[in-house]
């Protein structure tokens, strides 16, 4: 059996990229989504979700480098910077040693306490630039969260080679955990993930032709594939530097024939919350 995670990440980062997502699993073009809970609007999005895809399984997006977190800055100091938002991609990386994992956990909690809050079980998790899988500290308190709710997670790093175009600048030390230790930390937990997961459906990559033979060369078992897709507006530009690629990947995948596609190649659309099963 093979099956399909086609899982969009950000949800609630803005209204454009909220609404194009529910728009997309609408025309059963994706699976699942995560959400950025941390981000000022996305519980709007996901109350709009309730009411309009209550069906659709939604994760958390686990994220310490974008917008503000939801603990009081001063309960975890090494998250934020001096204005107590949480610190960019760049500058988080670059005090990766200092970042506290007991700080992360509390914050992590903080993050998935907002989706029960709304009355929505989490689907899974996985984490905004993949903050939870860099060191092991910080993926242990994922993992530790995973087991306490009974979620699945997304696996620490692709099949097919996109980490250096996705991260660039990732320090050696992170890159080597993630593509070698991570996943057997995963498995020593017995924590329920997918057997592979998709990088390269992303910028010049996210094309009709890429994602026709990613499905066509699909392995058996569990397979995600990770895509961005979001309605481009002007909150949209001023949040994200990849924001009209959304609406081209948002183009694409309802507009392709999609679900016809996986039915005549008998893929299975599912979720992460199917692990389970």
């Amino acid at each position: 059996m093979r099956k399909l995670i086609l899982n969009a990440d950000d949800y609630g980062l803005t209204q454009g990229v909220s609404r194009g997502i529910r728009f997309a699993y609408s025309a059963g073009c994706l699976s699942s989504t995560t959400a950025m809970t941390n981000i000022p609007g996305a519980d709007r999005g996901l109350e709009n979700a309730k009411r309009d895809t209550p069906s659709l399984p939604i994760g958390v997006h686990l994220t310490l480098t974008a917008g503000g977190p939801v603990l009081p800055p001063e309960k975890i100091p090494t998250l934020v910077d001096g204005g107590g938002r949480f610190h960019t991609r760049k500058a988080f990386l670059a005090r990766l040693s200092e970042i506290d994992p007991a700080e992360a956990g509390r914050e992590f909690r903080a993050q998935i306490g907002v989706l029960q809050s709304l009355g929505i079980r989490p689907d899974h998790l996985d984490s905004h630039h993949f903050v939870s899988y860099l060191t092991p500290g910080l993926l242990e308190q994922m993992l530790l969260l995973a087991k306490e709710f009974g979620l699945a997670v997304r696996p620490p790093a692709g099949c097919d080679g996109a980490m250096d175009d996705l991260f660039p600048g990732l320090p050696d030390s992170a890159a080597a955990f993630l593509q070698d230790k991570a996943r057997n930390l995963i498995r020593r937990a017995s924590v329920p993930t997918a057997d592979r997961l998709y990088l390269t459906f992303y910028n010049n990559t996210a094309t009709r032709k890429h994602l026709q033979w990613i499905i066509a060369n699909l392995p058996e078992g569990t397979s995600e594939i990770m895509c961005h897709p979001g309605t481009p507006d002007r909150e949209l530009r001023a949040a994200s530097d990849y924001a009209e690629e959304r609406g081209y990947e948002l183009t694409l995948l309802t507009e392709c024939g999609l679900p016809g596609r996986l039915e005549q190649e008998g893929i299975r659309l599912t979720s992460y919350g199917g692990l389970h099963a």
